[in-house]
């Protein structure tokens, strides 16, 4: 009877938030897709797995450099072992693949090394049969996600041998390195990326994304192994034009499986053309994903949200990607009003003064093209800064006229073409227009809300469009 076989393997959060620098960051993301890699081609030679299934089977000569592709869960089928039998062949498969990764430690003691890491990577896995699931990928999901909660306890060790491995400076002249084609390059550092664009900024953004509605997809699928073969084909070519896109804009990609992202990236880029902000950037990957999805599964309306978090350049690392995280699946992925759902970008600034601003907007919401339209006002904000400050300002320290207009749902317009029609406001009326336009279709998509998330907008706006290169 052919059995389901699904492996996860971790720990990839702990690991990436126990990083000290870039080097640490890339090789924490790196070394698990670098372990999922070779027990696929271990499991494939020792010939116990007779289809891959998730993720789909990239040709092994296949390379992107620098980035890991290959996800945290594996699916595939045997036909012909019984249960002890093939049970004996992973556990020894995992035993070798760990031992062989000891050995390419720059650290010769390979026996601690080894001990080190069977204890560390949390490698579990699951058999059942094809007749006990009626859904493979969530059925098996499932048993995955209960196997990851029974997460041992690590000893203590006087000496964490991953992470000194990882070190910015081992790390380049390393296996790790070599596989990913950038042996003795230098890892990126967050200043680095910060003044991608413009010298003088200080700031970057730290993005993880996620697929929206991809449930939907599985559950039709079932236990059809043909169309979960396309489903997975699709995941790797979204993949693989979601890298172009990234390296285009110039950001540095950490980690790319599945319908997952998390890369660092600077606050705007130039492609030939003109110059991009980092919503330019999300914009594509998200149209790049529906285009992608939309050609096998076009009934689905499938989307990507984001958790971006822009921080100064010396902010702890773990604090920024934990903010990343917690935009995406706290806030990015739960939006919903009437009948826009997901499909958001969550931003949060933190500044150097400690100060924050935090906003959610749904990529197809009119709120979210009037911001992008506002963007587009650099002109205004370098000649009319004082006003334009003065303007913000006004829905920070709370606005009681404006504010009764908005509660009452009472035209608008008027309040701008009244306080702002002096002289000195002509210059930037399509500013003020975008403002007005901003505040309606807040209202009309958000039903009742407090004036500061207006100035949330505006303060995000200002410190994007000045590329972050000085606080505002």
């Amino acid at each position: 009877m052919r059995k389901i076989i699904g492996v996860t393997i971790g720990p990839i959060v702990k690991t990436i938030l126990s990083a000290n620098d870039t080097g640490q960051l890339w090789g924490s993301s790196y070394i698990f897709s670098y372990l999922m890699k070779t027990l696929i081609k271990k499991f494939d030679s020792s010939e116990i797995m007779d289809e891959q299934i998730l993720p789909a089977k990239l040709d092994e000569n296949y390379q992107i450099k620098r980035v890991g592709i290959y996800p945290d869960r594996l699916i595939f089928t045997n036909n012909t072992c019984d249960g002890r039998l093939l049970k004996e062949k992973i556990d020894k498969n995992i035993d070798e693949v760990v031992l062989d990764i000891a050995t390419k430690f720059s650290d010769n003691n390979t026996k601690k090394i080894f001990k080190f890491l069977k204890d560390y990577f949390q490698i579990n896995y699951a058999i059942i049969n094809e007749n006990a699931v009626e859904n493979i990928i969530i059925d098996m999901n499932e048993i995955l996600d209960s196997l990851e909660l029974d997460y041992r306890v690590l000893p203590k060790e006087k000496i964490n041998y991953l992470m000194k491995e990882l070190s910015n400076e081992v790390v380049k002249k390393g296996f790790l390195a070599a596989d990913a084609n950038i042996l003795n390059e230098e890892i990126q550092s967050t200043e680095y990326i910060a003044k991608i664009h413009d010298s003088k900024s200080k700031y970057y953004a730290i993005v993880q994304s996620d697929g929206d509605n991809i449930g939907n997809i599985i559950k039709k699928i079932g236990k059809d192994l043909e169309r979960l073969k396309v489903f997975s084909n699709s995941l790797n070519e979204y993949i693989i034009k979601a890298i172009k896109v990234l390296d285009d804009y110039k950001a540095y990609t950490l980690y790319a499986g599945g319908d997952d992202l998390l890369f660092f990236a600077p606050l705007k880029s130039r492609d030939m053309k003109k110059e991009l902000t980092i919503y330019d950037l999300l914009d594509n990957l998200n149209k790049v994903f529906k285009e992608t999805m939309k050609k096998e599964f076009p009934e689905e309306e499938v989307s990507m949200s984001f958790g971006l978090s822009i921080t100064y350049h010396k902010y702890p690392l773990y604090e920024g990607l934990s903010l990343a995280q917690g935009l995406l699946f706290g806030d990015a992925k739960h939006f919903e009003f009437n009948n826009l759902k997901k499909n958001a970008i969550a931003t949060q600034i933190v500044k150097h003064s400690g100060q924050s601003s935090k906003v959610i907007l749904n990529q197809s919401s009119e709120t979210y093209r009037t911001f992008k339209n506002l963007l587009l006002e650099t002109q205004n904000d370098r000649n009319n800064k004082a006003e334009i400050k003065s303007i913000k300002n006004s829905f920070r320290e709370g606005n009681v006229v404006l504010k009764t207009l908005v509660d009452q749902k009472r035209p608008i317009k008027s309040y701008f073409k009244n306080n702002y029609n002096k002289d000195v406001h002509i210059k930037f009326e399509d500013y003020i227009n975008n403002i007005s336009s901003l505040i309606n279709t807040y209202r009309e998509e958000k039903g009742k809300f407090d004036l500061s998330e207006i100035y949330n907008v505006l303060e995000i706006k200002d410190f994007i469009s000045k590329g972050g290169n000085n606080e505002i």
